[in-house]
């Protein structure tokens, strides 16, 4: 009997071991991709090619985020829509690299673009990613840098992919500055999204989430429960398109149709059959572009409207 008991403690123990492990790889500290390889793949795609990149005049910039931490970015000064920018805001795991095909169609139209690593990503500074915690601050602090970078400024929105896109839509109820958010493959709830794939796993949810919990607050000091970009819609009333890929297993799609429900503003939803993960704009790019601009161009038109000009 003592044996018994002692054998499941042991299993117990290695199940926490194994669950913290497991968040801590894929969530607040999960290896950084290779940027020469996401290049390489992206060029291989052919969303972008070689002549597009080295066409491009890319000025290295910096910030300090509000804790202290120097985050790096690339500004790309528009030729034509000066008073108009669009921050690319990447992926856990990913970066600048992976941003230019998102950007390429607001380069094409002679808009500013600024590309971002987020924290703890490359030549950003920083020990854990919080999936939108902290990076929403961030974003709003990049936000402050194209307010003092571009004279005249008077368009300023954000494109986001997966973490990327849920820190986007948590500033929504932060700020008056940004005009409009597209959001690819974004998370409704960082805690529903982990519950979800922890029963996919098979890993019990309960002691286990509890415990990892703790750990994520006594090491990257934040909360999971407290990331949740679809209160901060709620309460907001700025533009927002959900992209979503109806094959998304990392994600579940049905994150974005229900913050897309909630949307208190103006909004879309474009959800793109038999595309997995971040694989939307490679299924059909064209739609995927057309189905962003037109959703720009309605967004402007409506502030024009307000604005009575």
């Amino acid at each position: 009997m003592v044996i018994f008991v002692l054998s499941c403690l042991f299993i117990a123990i290695l199940g926490v071991i194994f669950t913290l492990r497991k968040f801590y790889l894929e969530t607040i500290n999960r290896k950084i991709k290779d940027m020469n390889a996401i290049e390489k793949g992206e060029l291989e795609k052919g969303l972008i090619d070689r002549d597009f990149l080295d066409k491009l005049q890319q000025e290295k910039v910096y910030i300090n985020s509000i804790d202290g931490f120097k985050l790096s970015g690339v500004f790309i000064r528009g030729n034509q829509n000066k008073d108009k920018t669009i921050l690319v805001s990447h992926g856990i795991t990913s970066g600048i690299p992976a941003s230019y095909k998102y950007a390429r169609p607001f380069i094409e139209r002679g808009w500013n673009v600024l590309l971002i690593y987020h924290r703890r990503h490359i030549e950003s500074e920083g020990k854990y990613s919080t999936m939108g915690y902290y990076e929403k601050h961030d974003l709003l602090s990049w936000i402050e840098f194209i307010k003092e970078k571009v004279v005249d400024n008077n368009t300023i929105g954000i494109h986001g992919e997966s973490m990327g896109a849920s820190s986007a839509l948590l500033t929504a109820n932060m700020t008056n500055e940004i005009d409009f958010i597209i959001a690819d493959c974004g998370f409704s709830r960082f805690h529903d999204l982990l519950v979800y794939k922890l029963k996919i796993s098979k890993i019990p949810v309960f002691p286990l989430m509890n415990i990892t919990y703790s750990y994520t607050k006594l090491k990257a000091k934040f909360n999971v429960k407290d990331v949740n970009p679809i209160e901060a819609i709620k309460e907001s009333g700025i533009p927002v398109l959900f992209i979503h890929g109806k094959e998304d297993k990392f994600v579940p799609t049905f994150m974005s149709e229900d913050m897309y429900k909630e949307t208190k503003g103006y909004k879309e939803i474009y959800l793109v059959p038999n595309a997995a993960h971040a694989q939307s704009i490679f299924v059909d790019y064209e739609t995927y572009k057309n189905k962003m601009m037109n959703f720009v161009d309605k967004v402007l038109a409506q502030k024009k409207d307000k604005q009575g000009v």
